[in-house]
């Protein structure tokens, strides 16, 4: 009976020391604000049979008064609510606090993607562009091992068509 009483004891006073230090730990650690991300640049790389890739340079803007180090970037990009490409890129980056850093990223297209994009900005000198995904975090915990993000902009189209 007695050995009973002190186990009970133990657990209760382990669990509230475990609780304790969880809240500790909670307090440490602040929710980061989603960084601003936008289409810098955009170069056709490649077109192919059926198969497009472009090179993307994404500004990332950190609103957050602690750097962050992206170790990735996965997106969509959409032009006039059409899907034109995905891609992912795993180069690290420091983003500094209140700053900017360029990502690099190859996005990947179809052909029909790309023909049905065309077709929907002839005419067109600009167009609006969403970017949605997720920068994925160095060192980032099970709590937060990325940061989704989605933004929106416009693009110049005629001058994306002259790059190529």
């Amino acid at each position: 009976m007695i050995l009973e009483i002190t186990r009970q004891r133990c657990f209760l006073i382990f669990t509230t020391l475990f609780l304790f230090t969880l809240g500790g730990c909670a307090g440490i650690t602040k929710r980061l604000e989603s960084p601003t991300i936008q289409i810098a640049d955009i170069r056709v790389k490649e077109i192919k049979t059926l198969e497009a890739s472009f090179n993307v340079q994404l500004r990332v803007i950190n609103p957050n008064d602690i750097s962050i180090v992206a170790r990735g970037i996965n997106c969509d990009v959409e032009l006039n609510d059409i899907h034109l490409a995905t891609g992912v890129s795993g180069t690290t980056v420091e983003i500094p606090a209140f700053g900017t850093a360029i990502v690099p990223i190859e996005v990947y297209s179809s052909a029909f993607d790309v023909v049905k994009t065309i077709i929907a900005l002839s005419n067109k000198e600009v167009s609006k562009y969403r970017i949605k995904g997720k920068l994925r975090l160095e060192g980032g915990s099970f709590l937060l091992p990325s940061i989704p993000f989605e933004s929106e902009g416009e693009i110049n189209v005629k001058g994306l068509m002259e790059k190529q």
